[in-house]
């Protein structure tokens, strides 16, 4: 899939990196906003949008996640650098870098993952510190016109939580839908103040409780209707029953970020799948669950990134909700099955091609 930057923050003199059988995943600088190009809309096929919301636009780390390409080969101290290599490949794609900010004297944001032989993340070392030092209010501001145009806006955690605010405030001026990332069970508590904002989060089980668990009394009432819980799967047997153990277990904390004001809560559940969660005006909760794809697995890094990125390609098709959710889970699928962050295969075609469940 093909971004375009809005804001990001790249070094001008970033550290370079060297290892083995490592990955580097970097990002681009601090992190930014990129609002994607009508060639990506051509990816999702006819667009059905307006032609004033015609583009999600992503601010922070998930810009790199959802379009670079990892490291295999080492990189060389001297010789070029993780932001060099980032900002020169977004160039070789003709995207515009005008959002990208380059900074002197910080280092390009850097993950180094290691993976272990059945593909599952064995550890990682992370320095992301420069996006919420570099990816600033003020540079927020400067792209509220790619903000207000957007079909939707996606943020994630790497951001400062005032930087977070903002964006969601930018965005609710001009009633485009927000999107949140949560990144990891430590960031996911910064959007805490604002989830009335976010129209759709996308959490793990254990983000998942702990947005619930950071929330404050005020932000949701135990007093409200406690309506019924429905929980819908297209799996087999044992997928049915899983996930329905799944969803018990945390119907608490999703039941609180729902009454908090998110509007709708795409849960990651491993192996499983996904499940997208929302309520209606009675308190009753639907949780609709899409099974994960069988896959030939090289590795699972960017699984999450990638059924984010299929499912606001879709949302911005005017696909909805559940059949949405198919197209993120089918990316993943491809995902795990590419030895690189963003398959070459990675298309609208490939990913309907290879569900099995409707999708239109």
């Amino acid at each position: 899939m093909q971004a375009v930057p809005g804001p990001t923050c790249i070094s001008a003199k970033a550290s370079p990196i060297s290892g083995q059988r490592t990955w580097r995943k970097s990002d681009v600088g601090a992190g930014g906003v990129i609002e994607l190009p009508e060639g990506w809309m051509n990816w999702v096929g006819e667009s059905t949008c307006s032609s004033r919301k015609a583009r999600p636009v992503v601010i922070g780390g998930m810009v790199l996640d959802i379009q670079a390409t990892p490291v295999r080969h080492d990189i060389q101290p001297g010789t070029t650098t993780p932001g060099n290599l980032l900002i020169d490949h977004w160039r070789s794609l003709g995207l515009p870098v005008n959002g990208i900010r380059v900074c002197v004297g910080i280092s390009t944001p850097v993950i180094s993952a290691v993976f272990d032989r059945t593909g599952e993340l064995a550890a990682a070392v992370a320095d992301t510190r420069a996006v919420e030092d570099y990816l600033t209010e003020e540079w927020i501001v400067k792209f509220t016109g790619e903000i207000q145009r957007a079909s939707v806006l996606l943020v994630d955690a790497n951001l400062d939580p005032l930087v977070i605010k903002l964006a969601c405030e930018v965005a609710s001026d001009a009633d485009v839908p927000v999107w949140f990332e949560p990144v990891s069970v430590a960031k996911s508590v910064r959007a805490t103040g604002c989830l009335s904002s976010m129209s759709y989060i996308s959490p793990n089980e254990a983000e998942l409780v702990a947005m619930a668990n950071a929330l404050h009394p005020t932000q949701f009432s135990s007093e409200k209707r406690r309506g019924s819980m429905y929980v819908v799967t297209i799996g087999d047997e044992m997928s049915r029953n899983n996930v329905y153990t799944v969803i018990y277990k945390l119907k608490d904390c999703i039941r609180k970020l729902l009454h908090a004001g998110v509007m709708y809560i795409i849960l990651t559940v491993g192996s499983l799948g996904a499940v997208w969660c929302s309520m209606d005006l009675a308190g009753e909760i639907s949780c609709l669950h899409i099974p994960a794809l069988q896959a030939s697995v090289v590795k699972l890094s960017g699984a999450g990134d990638s059924l984010v990125a299929g499912t606001l390609a879709a949302l911005s098709n005017n696909i909805t909700t559940f059949r949405a959710l198919a197209y993120g889970v089918a990316a993943a699928k491809l995902t795990v099955e590419s030895d690189m962050n963003v398959p070459q295969t990675l298309s609208w075609t490939a990913i309907s091609g290879c569900t099995s469940f409707p999708t239109s």
